[in-house]
């Protein structure tokens, strides 16, 4: 996204120039990136996504490794295998499928209004 958008949908991440409605969204007023508070707001957003994201697959990611639990023997290391295993699972499916982002890289897009900003 060109850098001059600094307005943005809260919920698609439409991002454009001028102010007013999101075209994709109806009704959804478009957020002024220059302003902190919505910038906190936006990251506290993707944030709780991230966290959701992370917690479905968790719990996906342990009911697809509960069956090493019966395969190893020793009934102590049964437990920290199954935790290590579905952690490993975890992380692998996140990296394949993350949460939706919509607050942008601002730092790497080095917006003038950004600069400007109050």
């Amino acid at each position: 996204m060109p850098a001059g958008e600094r307005y943005i949908c809260e919920v698609c991440g439409h991002r454009q120039a001028t102010s007013g409605d999101c075209p994709k969204d109806a009704g959804e007023p478009l957020q002024d990136l220059a302003n902190e508070d919505v910038r906190l707001m936006l990251d506290g957003f993707d944030s709780a996504r991230k966290r959701k994201r992370y917690y479905l697959l968790g719990i996906g990611a342990a009911i697809l490794t509960a069956p090493v639990v019966v395969l190893v023997p020793v009934r102590k290391i049964a437990l920290v295998v199954w935790v290590l295993c579905a952690g490993a699972l975890t992380t692998a499916l996140y990296k394949f499928f993350p949460a939706r982002k919509v607050l942008p890289d601002l730092d790497a897009e080095a917006p003038d209004w950004l600069q400007t900003a109050g």
